[in-house]
């Protein structure tokens, strides 16, 4: 060297200065033949009789290639381009979408020679005689910038890459290779647009492979399936590739319907996959204002069922989910994506868009246990840059089904005639309310009067779904005669995520009896009901028996009387609660007077001395186990008690 240093020409070196590496400087051509690529990395001279040893160890003692290998293991070259663009594939008419990559760092590890069962000094010998080392520096991995997945996902960091396998493996082999994958991100990016209605529509969309056919978006891993034995079908084969593997596990329609589940498997030709709109593909234009990146995907969509009944239908299966034809006989359910983005040239803050539409699909709601089907001839969203989120819906029909089918007949005519509720599509999530009068009915010995059906549903973007039922309420029931008897009943229900949250009936008797004569007239009337209530996983059974009876003499003295006897059962803490109470009223011409008494005891089924009762407001043990004799009685209330005797 200049110094006077020499490299000694029997060993490896790798040429340092005060402890720090040398570098040269290299000039490369990319595979898209763009010259003028730069990097330095570290000088390493192998001398010429180590060049060709293609074993890591000999006699288990390292070679000089081998201990050079470790050293890169632990070193490796890490060259930093400084954002050079670098074209990573050979380029292919079919790949619009090109290879070029912002590139940040390219990292090399010292790759060797695979025997295969080869002879080791087969292989050297055969090196040498074609002058080729048995060692050679290849890409691991490297730091790229994507403009375009960066300006949708967000953020313009570096992305860490290898080659992808189909790659490494085929080239641009049109079988092999049908997507001209030629990057995996080490780390797949999401597209998950936030902000309004996300939970109500969220694309969630992975970005795992860089490809010349499709730009930033999904490797087509499946084998291709060739349809036939000819020629054309062998250089155009039909290729698969699932939706599933490219959406995020947040993509959800409605809050609770995985978009993964309710798109087709896309089949396309080898010759389409640039054009077919039913993949997912992110393009960059060049505009006057800045650079557009717009993700776009038009997915095939299917019908999807849970426990066996279906959620969401598309149009051709609406018969054989059993409902009708709501958007005509030939219509066809279809869905377009739109995420967008315009860099602006100048700096200012970048214009972000997204857009979803759905045309003739059917929900079946809530999941698992639907009671509602909505038909949308559209429902299309969009949240733009400048100005708030709008959901816009053309709602075909509705009408309940399953459990609540016995009400679409009333539906169709209550409903319309006196607009009493309606479905609401927003962006925060799905709701109804409806209630419905039942008119009088009269048949024979049997009355019913004042029945109303309710049904409210919540189906929010995000959160728990909840469905309420009810015929009438506790506070305004439903009354019942038959053959002169009268009586009132209610049924209230709700539940949350499948699971029953609240439940509420009641029934009661009622028979009155009255007599008058010529200077009195007296009235009694006696009420027996029963309840059924749960809440707040408890469940409490409960019976009543009321006794009210009224008596006047010539108008000018009225006495009034009242008894109820309830019992309350709660099945899960096992406490049986009893009130009694009594009230009496009289009035004349002196004034009024009145009084009342009641009385309410506990007692404990669990206890092991269930006979005793214990006042309410006494003192209880924990729930469940009842009140024991130490809970009730102090040591000095059982030494007064003792002494009582003496």
């Amino acid at each position: 060297l200049t110094d006077g240093s020499e490299i000694d020409p029997t060993r490896i070196w790798i040429v340092q200065r005060d402890g720090i590496d040398v570098e040269l400087t290299y000039r490369a051509t990319d595979r898209t033949g763009r010259t003028g690529v730069t990097f330095t990395v570290p000088a390493v001279f192998v001398a010429y009789d180590h060049s060709f040893t293609v074993q890591d160890e000999v006699n288990g003692i390292p070679t000089p290639l081998g201990r050079l290998r470790s050293y890169f293991a632990d070193h490796p070259a890490e060259p930093d381009l400084g954002g050079q663009t670098i074209g990573w594939a050979n380029p292919d008419a079919r790949g619009k979408a090109g290879s070029d990559r912002s590139t940040s760092r390219i990292r090399f590890e010292l790759d060797r020679p695979d025997l295969a069962g080869s002879s080791p000094g087969d292989v050297s010998d055969e090196l040498e005689a074609a002058a080729r080392p048995a060692f050679y520096p290849r890409v691991s991995t490297a730091d790229v910038r994507d403009d375009a997945s960066g300006a949708l996902v967000g953020g313009n960091d570096p992305i860490q890459v290898r080659y992808a396998t189909a790659w490494l493996e085929h080239g641009n082999n049109k079988v092999g290779n049908p997507g001209l994958a030629f990057h995996t991100l080490a780390q797949a990016s999401v597209v998950d647009p936030g902000g309004a209605g996300q939970g109500l529509v969220r694309p969630s969309l992975r970005v795992d492979t860089f490809s010349q056919t499709l730009g930033s978006g999904i490797e087509l891993t499946s084998a291709p399936q060739v349809s036939g034995g000819t020629r054309a079908d062998r250089d155009n084969p039909i290729l698969s590739w699932n939706p599933a593997d490219a959406l995020g596990d947040a993509a959800r329609l409605f809050g609770s319907i995985a978009l993964s589940e309710i798109v087709e498997v896309v089949n396309v030709a080898l010759s389409d996959i640039g054009g077919d709109t039913r993949m997912p593909k992110v393009e960059a234009l060049i505009e006057e204002e800045g650079i557009f990146y717009l993700l776009s995907w038009e997915p095939t969509l299917k019908t999807l069922s849970i426990a066996g009944e279906p959620v969401f239908v598309v149009a051709d299966d609406l018969a054989d989910a059993e409902l009708p034809a709501f958007f005509g006989a030939n219509a066809h359910s279809a869905a377009s994506v739109k995420l967008s983005q315009l860099v602006r040239f100048d700096g200012n803050s970048p214009d972000t868009e997204f857009e979803l539409r759905l045309d003739n699909v059917s929900v079946r709601l809530p999941p698992g246990v639907p009671a509602i089907a909505v038909g949308f001839r559209t429902l299309h969203y969009r949240d733009p840059s400048d100005g708030p989120a709008d959901l816009d819906t053309d709602i075909a029909d509705w009408l309940f089904i399953n459990v609540l089918a016995f009400l679409e007949p009333v539906r169709q005519v209550v409903v319309a005639l006196l607009d009493l509720g309606d479905v609401k599509i927003g962006p925060d999530g799905v709701e109804a309310d409806v209630e419905i009068p039942v008119p009088s009915l009269s048949l024979g010995v049997l009355g019913v009067a004042g029945l109303r059906v309710g049904l409210a549903l919540d189906l929010p973007s995000q959160g728990s779904s909840t469905i309420g039922f009810n015929l009438s309420r506790r506070t305004d029931p439903f009354r019942i005669t038959v053959m002169g008897f009268g009586g009132t009943g209610s049924l209230e229900l709700q539940l949350v995520a499948d699971d029953l949250d609240f439940l509420l009936g009641s029934m009661a008797v009622t028979y009155e009896l009255a007599a008058s004569i010529v200077i009195a007239s007296a009235s009694l009337s006696a009420s027996l009901g029963i309840e059924l209530a749960y809440e707040d996983r408890e469940v409490t059974l409960g019976a009543y028996v009321e006794l009210k009876g009224n008596a006047s003499i010539l108008g000018l003295v009225n006495i009034t009387g009242k008894i109820l006897l309830g019992l309350r059962y709660n099945l899960t803490t096992e406490v049986l609660r009893g009130t009694a109470r009594m009230s009496a009223e009289v009035d004349s011409l002196f004034g009024k007077s009145e009084t009342s008494w009641e009385q309410t005891v506990e007692v404990s089924l669990a206890s092991d001395d269930k006979a005793r009762l214990s006042l309410l407001g006494g003192p209880l043990g924990a729930a469940g186990s009842g009140p024991s004799f130490g809970d009730r009685f102090s040591s000095d209330d059982w030494t007064t008690y003792c002494k009582a005797f003496r």
